[in-house]
């Protein structure tokens, strides 16, 4: 009466005397549950097979799988979706057949959950990387059990995660080998910057001119600045094969770090900038590796200099730790 359509069900039937008998059923609700059954079947149908997924089940007492499983009806002879045991069984990668079959046996009598990674051939002789799940529901006549169970092909995401990994080896290889052509070419640089370096010393020995000894202290600065920048240079490449090693030996801290500020203070003074140290006499005698700590404090200082427009720079060195095991700490 409202206009709108219903879904109706009807029988009909002639009667003894001509008259037409029905009976009409609305099935409008019955009809809308079932296309949306229907519509949700669909929608997973899609997704599993966009996501490579299959569902199964298999039945112990004839030995088969279903791979189109409708588990409201029993497994019907000539259907397409069934595959006998040894088919799948053969399917499955040699090396990974232990495996596998192993977490069969211990997993689908009980009724537990078993979650399996190997190798499946395909129809055309290729291997996929599979992921499969399964449990066992209820046993059978025979006493083996049923089990459902699903499978992914992970072959998409195994050859992108096996790509990664390949590029990470590669690159780490590169960077093994750019730290080893650094370290070498390092080496091979210090022998001809020592022949220069000893050669500008005995010059200095030499009387020479105001003006000439000027220009040999700053080719000896120089040369002082790229030994240096050599050394750091082979210090990274040992860092990066963490082949450091640390050579501690008694040292005396206070000592190493006037030194250190000794190397700064022309550069403090150009900038105006006042340049102290503070540190507790009965500190300084520590068990330390000498030239790493130096380089430390090297940065440290340079670094507080060099962004440092007014004011000063203080260095200040304290304990930290159990006496029989302390630590320097350093505060610019």
């Amino acid at each position: 009466k409202s206009g709108t359509w219903l879904w109706v069900s009807t029988r009909a039937k002639v009667a003894s005397n001509g008259n037409l008998m029905v009976v009409a059923q609305d099935i409008t609700e019955r009809h809308a549950r079932e296309a949306e059954a229907d519509v949700a079947r669909r929608a997973g149908a899609l997704l599993r097979e966009a996501a490579g997924v299959r569902t199964w089940r298999y039945d112990p007492d004839r030995n088969v799988y279903d791979f189109n499983p409708n588990f409201s009806r029993p497994m019907r002879v000539g259907d397409d979706s069934l595959a006998e045991a040894r088919e799948i069984q053969a399917a499955v990668h040699p090396d990974d057949g232990g495996r596998v079959f192993g977490a069969w046996r211990r997993t689908a009598p009980p009724g537990e959950l078993a979650i399996v990674d190997y190798r499946s051939r395909r129809a055309d002789g290729s291997w996929s990387h599979v992921r499969s799940a399964w449990r066992g529901v209820r046993p059978a006549p025979s006493g083996q059990w049923h089990v459902i169970g699903i499978t992914q092909d992970l072959t998409e995401l195994t050859e992108a995660r096996d790509a990664a990994l390949a590029g990470e080896q590669a690159a780490t290889a590169a960077a093994e080998a750019k730290s080893e052509f650094l370290a070498n070419m390092s080496h091979e640089l210090r022998t001809p910057l020592n022949g220069i370096m000893g050669a500008l010393h005995l010059l200095k020995a030499e009387a020479l001119s105001a003006s000439r000894v000027a220009v040999l202290e700053g080719a000896l600065g120089s040369g002082a600045m790229l030994a240096k920048m050599l050394s750091d240079l082979v210090d990274i490449a040992t860092l990066r094969r963490g082949d450091l090693e640390l050579r501690p030996e008694r040292t005396d801290v206070c000592a190493l770090l006037e030194s250190v500020l000794d190397l700064f203070r022309a550069e403090a003074d150009a900038k105006g900038l006042w340049l102290l140290s503070d540190a507790d006499p009965g500190l300084c005698w520590m068990s330390a590796d000498p030239a790493r700590l130096r380089q430390i404090l090297f940065n440290l200082v340079g670094n507080a200099i060099k962004f440092t427009s007014t004011g000063g720079v203080e260095v200040r060195l304290a304990s930290m730790g159990a006496p029989d095991h302390r630590w320097l700490r350093a505060e610019v």
